[in-house]
């Protein structure tokens, strides 16, 4: 079973995101929905999923920021980064964390 995690500020939008997983994908786990940057270290470091959905603008820091500090510790950690804008610099920055 994989473990997933959810960060994002707008408690729609992990909703969304737990229902569609859990519907579509019973194979994973969801541990943890942390609303901000700050709270995805932490949950992340603790709890090591294999997977992160992450929001890039959150209070605090910002998804950029958070998936700097989980990859520095945890490189096998797969981050999809999710975003309603349509900035390039955001697309650039996104494959630049890899």
């Amino acid at each position: 079973m994989h473990k997933l995690m959810i960060v994002d500020d707008e408690f729609l939008s992990r909703f969304v995101i737990k229902s569609l997983i859990q519907k579509n994908f019973p194979d994973i786990e969801i541990v943890a929905e942390p609303e901000n940057g700050r709270q995805a270290i932490e949950y992340g470091l603790n709890l090591k999923p294999d997977i992160i959905v992450m929001d890039i603008r959150m209070p605090g820091l910002n998804g950029f920021e958070a998936s700097r500090v989980i990859l520095n510790e945890l490189p096998s950690t797969q981050i999809l980064i999710l975003t309603a804008y349509d900035k390039f610099n955001y697309v650039k920055e996104a494959l630049d964390l890899g």
